[in-house]
């Protein structure tokens, strides 16, 4: 669990009413010249416009079959090995897609112990 300073509560509210009037980017370059070390927390709309996600592959693109190919973007893969990289080579299964394949499969091992 978290300790709890005396003032704690104080202290979080009194942040609060500074922080609120002001964008991330104003309350960063503040921090910044005061040399208190702080940084964004990301949103997801964040992750997905930040250039420097893509260029290390932490968003790719991905065709979505259920919208006639249009690529969507998803998380890559993490972490990043040398011999083993891995790799997104499609998005999710749409619903039933493989139920032949599993079902046959079953179907085939049922039979075999009976």
């Amino acid at each position: 669990h978290l300790l709890r300073g005396e003032h704690q509560l104080e202290l979080d509210a009194e942040i609060a009413r500074w922080t609120r009037g002001q964008t991330v980017d104003e309350l960063l370059g503040v921090l910044d010249k005061a040399g208190v070390p702080a940084g964004r927390i990301y949103t997801a709309p964040d992750i997905l416009g930040d250039p420097h996600y893509r260029a290390r592959d932490m968003v790719v693109e991905v065709p979505d079959p259920s919208l006639d190919g249009e690529s969507v973007p998803m998380p890559g893969v993490v972490p990043k090995l040398s011999r083993t990289p891995g790799a997104i080579r499609r998005g999710a299964p749409l619903l039933g897609e493989h139920n032949d394949e599993i079902l046959g499969a079953l179907r085939t091992t049922s039979a075999g112990r009976r």
